[in-house]
């Protein structure tokens, strides 16, 4: 159990579990919108982080609009890391991109 404050509680809510649902919806519907027909492609990746999409949509329609305000924090976090992977994909930085890509993956193992 751990103790914290209710708007604590919101916020970091609002980034382990709501942000990757609203991601996952996002990165399903961007991929569908344009290829609609290259589900018969997806591999594990795709399904792995694409699962939680699945979820029903009226439970997370409110979930999303009650914690909207750390949603939308999370959502200008991703987007600056979304930017910072796009730019080291524009210059084609390699070593800046490991270096992103070890970090997430450090942090990942680093899960309970």
């Amino acid at each position: 159990m751990v103790e914290m404050s209710p708007g604590e509680h919101d916020e970091c809510i609002a980034r382990v579990s709501h942000l990757p649902h609203a991601v996952a919806a996002t990165l399903v519907n961007a991929i569908n919108m344009r290829l609609p027909n290259v589900a018969s492609l997806a591999g594990g990746g795709y399904r792995d982080t694409t699962r939680i999409a699945a979820g029903p949509a009226a439970m997370w329609r409110e979930i999303l609009l009650e914690n909207r305000a750390g949603v939308l924090a999370g959502l200008e976090d991703f987007s600056a890391m979304l930017d910072t992977m796009r730019e080291m994909l524009l210059n084609g930085d390699a070593a800046q991109l490991e270096l992103f890509l070890e970090r997430a993956r450090a942090i990942r193992e680093d899960l309970p």
